[in-house]
């Protein structure tokens, strides 16, 4: 620990350089690396995703580059300067520093560490001079909040409070597995936000709100849980009035079919989700849903299940704006019986 409390340290001193002494005549030079610091900026900052990340080869920082990751609680990806993932950057070379303008480096998980997990970085950055800094090594990697880390300096917080629990571990290192099925939901796009808001009910009345990150609504493919809002993803039992699992990250597989135009066919969507809970139990959750061939998904709708098609002459309860409805003879009414129109 006395390694990561004097990189630490050295944050509050604008992250004050310490050279590798090492000549520097060739045009691509090998950055050495062993440990590395992800510093959480935005709540300090207040702009989502920040991040500094301070690669270190023992107690001599190496190079500070600054990422925007989308993300307050995962890190693996590549970061670009041309996508502007990567919006600047430093080596420290012969006691001096090289800003960066150009390359980029992945990061990806490797497992767990002794302390902290560990993570593989590798790519190439380029200075303004044609020189070429070439990264390929596995580092342990503290992520911590800063501005919680100088609430920790002025003695507010502990030091453990400062660490971000980062989420790119995959979920066989979990705990319980769960599987549920539901039979129906509400779908709605919340554009301003750029968010999926999913809520379903299964048969025995178990609860379900998740909210994932959606560029548009919707194509298939893999929608991420939203770190933002993760604290509002949660399973409730609607019959004890309980919360039974909060969940803090996970991705879900969306299929879409949507026929042709004017077919009259309702379109036909399929959610699975792997969730993972605050106590690390993984949650697998099937939302198999028909939208009707009357109204359209992009729109918040009432999505009827598939195995109790509305046209049932049967009461058939769903979910719609929040509230549960109860469908008989193709009439809407609500848990206290009144018509709704």
């Amino acid at each position: 620990m006395t390694r990561i409390f004097f990189l630490l340290s050295m944050l509050c001193f604008a992250f004050g350089a310490s050279a590798q002494s090492q000549a520097q005549k060739a045009s691509t030079f090998e950055l050495a690396a062993d440990n590395a610091q992800a510093v959480y900026m935005s709540s300090y900052e207040q702009t989502f995703g920040e991040w500094t990340l301070i690669v270190a080869d023992g107690d001599e920082v190496v190079a500070n580059i600054e990422i925007f990751a989308n993300s307050a609680k995962r890190l693996a990806g590549t970061y670009t300067f041309a996508d502007n993932t990567i919006t600047s950057g430093v080596v420290y070379l012969d006691e001096e520093e090289r800003p960066l303008g150009d390359g980029s480096f992945t990061l990806s998980y490797v497992g767990k560490g002794a302390t902290y997990p560990i993570y593989h970085i590798q790519g190439d950055l380029e200075d303004g001079r044609g020189v070429t800094f070439h990264l390929d090594s596995d580092v342990e990697l503290l992520a911590y909040d800063y501005l919680f880390y100088c609430y920790y300096e002025m003695g507010v917080m502990d030091f453990e409070s400062c660490v971000v629990q980062l989420q790119d571990a995959p979920d066989e290192d979990s705990g319980v597995v769960v599987e549920m099925d539901f039979v129906g939901g509400n779908w709605e796009y919340i554009d301003y936000m750029g968010i999926l808001k999913v809520t379903a009910e299964t048969a025995d009345g178990r609860y379900t709100q998740l909210l994932f990150d959606a560029d548009e609504v919707m194509e298939s493919g893999t929608y991420t849980i939203n770190d933002l809002y993760a604290s509002y993803c949660y399973i409730a039992n609607l019959n004890t009035q309980t919360y039974e699992a909060y969940f803090k990250s996970g991705t879900a597989e969306i299929t879409v079919t949507d026929p042709s135009t004017g077919s009259g066919q309702a379109q036909i969507l399929s959610l699975v989700a792997t969730m993972k809970a605050k106590n690390n139990d993984v949650y697998v959750l099937t939302i198999p849903v028909v939208v009707p061939a009357d109204e359209d998904f992009n729109d918040y709708v009432g999505i009827h299940s598939p195995l109790l098609p509305s046209t049932s002459s049967l009461p058939h309860k769903t979910l719609r704006n929040g509230r549960v409805m109860i469908e008989k003879a193709g009439h809407r009414f609500g848990t206290n019986g009144v018509r709704m129109r």
